[in-house]
């Protein structure tokens, strides 16, 4: 709801006396939109952000090989400087916990080129100041990890996200 309408009101306390009552006020709020949520800026507008593309793969599915995982999200909000998304899933590399995993692919300086790996397969990446990510736009970012020195099924990955 664009333009939504708070009221405010209010009373004087005279110190025991009548009190005197204050006119009652509205406040307008003026559309605009946040996080590219049209009029996002309007009190307790709510939404549920989603994440519209979330397409993850590997260059190499061998055992005890050198493996680049890559993902491309779009969000259907924007995730501002400090926001995080977290890939969970990613479960039986041999890749050790790592708080400077390196990042590549074409949206990594997004993320300041590096992310927080934990070998439980869970990856965190951290939006770095000055960038964003926009809503409605294909980011995409590749890891290397070491896979599994034994066969194993394909792994069911998800992302998740909290914007700053």
């Amino acid at each position: 709801r664009s333009g939504a309408t708070v009221s405010i009101s209010g009373s004087v306390d005279s110190g025991g006396v009548d009190n005197a009552p204050v006119e009652s006020l509205d406040l307008t709020s003026g559309p605009g939109d946040m996080l590219a949520v049209t009029n996002g800026a309007s009190p307790l507008l709510l939404v549920v952000p989603l994440f519209s593309v979330k397409n993850v793969g590997q260059s190499l599915p061998l055992v005890d090989a050198s493996n680049t995982i890559t993902v491309t999200i779009s969000g259907s909000v924007d995730f501002p400087a400090a926001s995080t998304i977290t890939l969970s899933g990613l479960v039986g590399s041999q890749t050790a916990n790592k708080a400077h995993l390196a990042v590549g692919g074409t949206d990594a300086g997004s993320f300041g080129d590096e992310g927080i790996w934990t070998d439980s397969g869970t990856l965190v990446l951290t939006v770095a100041s000055g960038g964003g990510l926009s809503a409605g736009t294909n980011h995409t970012v590749s890891i290397v990890l070491q896979n599994n020195d034994t066969a194993q099924g394909a792994q069911n990955v998800s992302v998740s996200g909290v914007a700053a």
